[in-house]
């Protein structure tokens, strides 16, 4: 069975050479070199290219991981160090979509315990009844009870009530607590958290049904490793609600985005919501820095992206995250720039000092140490 898992592997390392972005149409490959502009600004031009490349490819092994469930729980290293896979009462499972985060569902059937995975709107609307229909499939591979797995989704109107019944019922839940896709920043229900330098707005349902159902939250992530061998589920301890609702909001949010922001420190291209975490982030721009005469300039590949269509083209800041129209000598010179290898010298590629002047106001061309 391990063969056949690594031979749909090879096969998608295949199709990842032919086109490095796979599932990633060029709307996802901006907002994740976006995102990893912001939460990993030590990356340079290159290395964010590859973490991008390597994101897309972590996506389609995520869909690859359940098909083969069965074979790669078999090697899998579970870590409990507070023993609740073996506690009867349910628990409120709050995972990241990181890793090989769809085995935790995979793994939590496996074992018997009667289960309830929310999943949220976008997810819904992108995917369809697919990754339900995947997941009844697996049950029924394992030989998992017709009703040890249901769903809820975060547009039902009833979604809260629903998921106390469960938890009443013997239930555990499991909620992605990193899927607030359709979650603006600084919306109701949501409080905000430090997360890689930045505010993230994470809305708190887990919490809140945690302390209305006296149940705890398990914080829980897969790892992915080099091998299959060395993947990871581990079950954190469990954080027990308190009697201070306003408080243990943030604190239960706060304490499962600094685990997650940990594991994206170390690497960034195994968390799936590259993609979408600006939707909810708050990205301050940095500050205008002033540029020394004699330094040695460089076009910011990192935080520009220039789309040139005939005499005109957009200009993309990842910074602010605007799109600026351009055209003329402007677009002539950035187009000829953004084509280059990073760190080329401008001089040879923009004539004008005025130009170039005009560039390094509005900070397209930086000090290569700055880089």
């Amino acid at each position: 069975m391990m063969d056949r898992y690594l031979s749909d592997l090879e096969a998608i390392q295949r199709r990842a050479k032919a086109n490095p972005m796979l599932g990633f149409d060029e709307a996802a490959e901006q907002m994740a070199l976006t995102n990893i502009f912001h939460l990993c600004p030590q990356l340079t031009w290159p290395q964010m290219q590859q973490t991008a490349r390597a994101a897309a490819f972590n996506q389609s092994q995520a869909v690859l991981d359940l098909h083969h469930a069965t074979t790669l729980l078999n090697d899998i290293e579970v870590i409990d160090p507070a023993s609740t896979q073996t506690a009867e009462q349910p628990f409120i499972y709050a995972a990241p979509h990181y890793g090989s985060y769809r085995l935790i569902p995979a793994y939590l059937l496996v074992n018997n315990r009667p289960l309830t995975i929310v999943i949220d709107d976008l997810v819904a609307e992108a995917q369809g009844t697919d990754f339900e229909r995947m997941f009844k499939t697996y049950a029924d591979q394992a030989g998992a009870a017709r009703d040890l797995l249901t769903f809820r989704y975060t547009s039902q109107s009833s979604l809260l009530v629903g998921m106390i019944r469960d938890i009443r019922k013997g239930r555990s839940l499991l909620l992605y607590f990193d899927g607030n896709k359709s979650t603006a920043a600084g919306s109701d229900h949501t409080v905000p958290v430090d997360f890689l330098g930045h505010k993230v707005h994470a809305r708190y349902g887990i919490p809140q049904v945690a302390q209305m159902t006296r149940t705890a939250i398990v914080p829980v992530t897969a790892t992915r490793g080099k091998s299959p061998a060395e993947n990871t589920i581990a079950f954190e301890p469990p954080i027990a609600p308190d009697h201070q609702l306003e408080t243990f909001n943030g604190q239960a949010m706060q304490r499962l985005w600094s685990g997650l922001a940990e594991k994206v420190a170390i690497n960034p291209a195994h968390w799936e919501a590259l993609r979408y975490v600006h939707k909810f982030a708050d990205y301050t721009p940095p500050s205008r820095q002033t540029i020394a005469g004699s330094a040695a300039l460089v076009f910011d590949h990192r935080r520009f992206a220039i789309k040139c269509q005939g005499n005109r083209g957009e200009i993309y800041d990842r910074s602010r995250l605007t799109v600026t129209a351009v055209k003329g000598t402007v677009l002539d010179a950035l187009t000829r720039l953004g084509r280059a290898e990073p760190g080329t010298d401008p001089a040879s590629m923009v004539d004008s000092p005025d130009l170039r002047a005009w560039l390094v106001q509005k900070e397209f061309l930086v000090e290569r140490a700055r880089l």
